[in-house]
């Protein structure tokens, strides 16, 4: 080839920049660590629900760290699952190989339209360069051959004794059935999981939270939670089949998502959903799945059409109204928690059946994608809404169904994106973006969202400042620049309305906005440091001096943040973070807050243990100052831990790899609260004094 010589001078000069420019730690899992943990943060901070299983989100990148791609391989848009390589990117590889050769080697990315240094840096350990497509067609047999089975049990609880605990007689508890819990302190988990090359996946999860009975009482089957699935993904035409429990992403997450999906975030490629299609489900959350069966269908070349049925109970408050003629049962909301240790709770559980059905159909060629969507669900009982005029527009009845059309569209260094949606009573919801690559080192998003006030939906995960995708409209910019290859700076501006009235704002047309700013910098090849502010303007109800007569004010919250994340040695990892959190109310009042905490991570080289520790001081004057911050944890179980009141907290984990097969961690963390004499006070987790501490056990074998 007559630029065979040229590229060969091209892919050598590559490889020199990049290797300089690349750390010197040969495993980023710190790195990509800290990026996952900072868009949990992001999710978290915008949830009304802490308590979400954000396992999932890292799922992908455990798997890829495995199996990673080849870049050569036709299953090279699998790198869209990694959530930071853009499509932009993935046309401009393709089209290299395309109209060159195959890669020779990773660092020849540099040499490519639209892809950096930090990015390659990021990907590297997800991928390699082979000359071979090792994508193999092999038999059903040959697949199950090469899977591997992986069972883990995990035991925790609380140290302190809480007052719900309390063994008390049958006489005492009749009197206040509620005020204790059926079960022990203890919860437990158990998963068993199978996996051959991502392509044929079952397993089996189970999980009894604490307060739960076990093996007795309400609970004679032993774990209070169960879920099963059987997932064949890539098979000739097949694309994927699922039984048992599974997830279904399309579109935009404007008409059907039952996974979780990122938030608001600096990155500007969280705001453009990659939806997956049908996935397999092993999570400990008991509602953001599917139960049935699905199948996604190659039918025509790129056309691909995907059915799917699903129903199981959910917990819910049901009421019985005597008040007509007609005795009619009815509930408000679902109940999240998942959680059944008392009378009470056991009493709502799986008390509403739900029947969900539809279809998705993908045309997808080269850069441009389209497709539709339709969701049918149905309830056995009537979901009556609340008089409260904020939620006149909300969900009422047995169904509800959902229409929605998505698209893509990659042109030259531009991808467009968007969908909208219908549900049953004509609510509409709309939400388009463009994400520009200017130049490799500049990005800019725009994305715009209308929310109709009666838009309804029951698993909708889109952009906003609402879950539901409802009564919202807003703009938001973002850019994104590396003008050095250790700096980068990003920052988003999001202005956004309510057209409606919302909880705890008793006014219609009320505005708000949302910037956040970062710079990240590579101070050398062990020290990375950045920096991130965020301001936030929330309308509030306000009642002033004049009693009875209220008003609509502004709330703002302004966030600091310092981290730096540096290596002592090649076996010694430091993180270090301050947090400052400052809150004035619609009065006028300011409440703030601090938080410090150092990380320390330590494995010796050729040692199968590693260890990992936090040491924090946190100063938080109310809860509307507070702090947040995701902590290591055991597999599957991660501590989102949010910072109120004053003290401090300490955590420390110890993972051993006893040998290929068995793994074992173990994890004891505390919190000190100044000033405190009980914690929890008034509810059956009460404890006396001022110290909180809870441990964990896991231990893992792979065969």
């Amino acid at each position: 080839m007559p630029n065979l010589k040229y590229k060969y001078l091209k892919l050598i000069f590559c490889c020199i920049i990049l290797v300089q420019n690349i750390s010197a730690q040969t495993n980023l899992d710190g790195v990509q660590q800290n990026n996952i943990e900072q868009n949990i943060e992001n999710i978290s901070e915008n949830s009304a629900n802490q308590d979400l299983d954000y396992t999932t989100l890292l799922e992908q990148y455990n798997f890829y760290k495995e199996h990673p791609i080849n870049l050569n391989s036709k299953v090279i848009e699998n790198l869209r699952e990694l959530n930071f390589v853009s499509d932009i990117q993935i046309k401009s590889l393709l089209e290299h190989i395309k109209f060159n050769m195959p890669l020779l080697n990773v660092y020849e990315l540099q040499s490519i339209d639209n892809w950096d240094i930090p990015t390659i840096q990021k990907l590297m350990p997800f991928v390699y360069v082979s000359d071979l497509d090792d994508y193999k067609k092999l038999s059903f047999a040959q697949i199950l051959k090469e899977g591997q089975s992986t069972f883990d049990v995990r035991t925790q609880r609380v140290i302190e004794n809480q007052n719900g605990f309390t063994k008390v007689s049958d006489s005492v508890r009749a009197l206040n059935p509620n005020k204790y819990y059926l079960g022990d302190p203890f919860k437990h988990f158990a998963r068993y999981r199978f996996n051959s090359n991502n392509r044929i996946l079952w397993g089996i999860t189970a999980e009894k939270d604490p307060g739960e009975e076990f093996f007795k009482g309400t609970q004679k089957k032993g774990f209070d939670y169960y879920s099963a699935y059987f997932f064949v993904k890539n098979i000739g035409r097949v694309k994927a089949i699922a039984l048992g429990d599974y997830r279904a992403e399309f579109g935009q997450g404007l008409t059907f998502w039952t996974d979780l999906a990122f938030s608001k975030s600096v990155d500007l490629l969280v705001y453009k959903r990659n939806a997956k299609g049908l996935r397999a489900y092993n999570s400990l959350n008991e509602n953001q799945y599917l139960r049935g069966a699905a199948a996604t269908i190659n039918v025509l070349k790129g056309v691909d059409v995907s059915v799917f049925f699903s129903r199981k109970k959910r917990d819910a408050a049901v009421t019985i109204d005597t008040t007509e003629a007609a005795t009619d049962e009815g509930f408000s909301n679902f109940l999240l928690a998942g959680t059944h240790r008392t009378p009470a709770e056991f009493a709502k559980k799986n008390t509403v059946t739900e029947t969900l059905y539809g279809s998705n159909i993908q045309y997808k060629k080269r850069t441009f994608t389209l497709g539709a969507t339709v969701v049918s669900t149905q309830f056995d009982v009537v979901q009556n809404i609340p008089t409260s005029p904020y939620r006149a527009y909300d969900l009422t009845g047995a169904q509800n169904t959902n229409i929605g059309i998505d698209y893509n569209l990659v042109v030259r260094n531009v991808d467009f994106f968007g969908e909208a949606s219908q549900s049953k009573n004509g609510g509409r919801a709309l939400l388009t973006g463009a994400l520009a690559s200017l130049d490799p080192k500049l990005n800019f998003l725009a994305l715009y969202r209308n929310y109709e006030r009666n838009y309804q939906g029951v698993y909708v995960r889109a952009i906003g400042e609402t879950v539901g995708a409802q009564n919202e409209k807003g703009l938001l910019l973002g850019l994104q620049c590396k003008p050095l290859s250790n700096v980068t700076i990003a920052a988003y501006y999001d202005k956004f309305t309510f057209p409606w009235l919302r909880y705890k704002i008793d006014a219609t047309n009320t505005t708000g906005s949302d910037f956040t700013a970062y710079i990240d910098y590579a101070l050398s090849k062990k020290i990375d440091i950045n920096f991130r502010f965020r301001r936030r303007i929330k309308p509030l109800d306000f009642t002033g001096i004049t009693e009875g007569i209220k008003t609509v004010g502004n709330t703002l919250q302004d966030y600091y943040r310092f981290n730096a994340v540096y290596a002592i040695t090649s076996e010694i990892r430091l993180k270090s973070r301050i947090d400052f959190n400052y809150y004035t109310d619609v009065s006028g009042k300011k409440s703030a807050g601090y938080l410090f905490f150092q990380d320390i991570v330590f494995k010796k080289s050729l040692s199968p243990i590693t260890f990992t520790m936090r040491y924090a001081l946190f100063d938080i004057s109310n809860y509307n100052a507070r702090a947040y911050a995701l902590e290591t944890d055991l597999p599957f179980a991660y501590t989102f831990f949010s910072y109120n009141g004053q003290g401090n907290r300490f955590y420390g984990m110890v993972n051993y790899e006893v040998n290929k097969k068995i793994e074992i961690w173990v994890r004891y963390g505390q919190t000190f609260y100044l000033n405190q004499t009980s914690l929890n006070t008034g509810t059956p987790n009460e404890s006396a004094g001022p110290l909180r501490s809870e441990i964990k056990l896991q231990m893992r074998y792979t065969f």
